[in-house]
């Protein structure tokens, strides 16, 4: 299953708009858990009263490792 949230959107000109947005996608392979949080960009265009997405970029968001927590200094 795949839940989106949008972050923000701006219009570049009345039939172009960028927008960017997060994505968590929890799904099971083999009984394995993949996917996760993920941020994302597109850039949309609309054509005959439709926005299409012309391009579109993912990047998965990883926590950050804390080296003080695994007793690291």
């Amino acid at each position: 299953m795949f839940t989106h949230k949008l972050v923000s959107a701006r219009t570049i000109r009345p039939d172009v708009a960028i927008i960017t947005f997060e994505q968590d996608a929890d799904l099971l392979i083999g009984g394995q858990q993949v996917g996760g949080k993920t941020i994302c960009m597109a850039v949309l265009t609309k054509k005959d009263n439709k926005w299409l997405i012309e391009f579109d970029s993912m990047t998965p968001i990883m926590p950050m490792h804390n080296p003080t927590a695994s007793g690291n200094k």
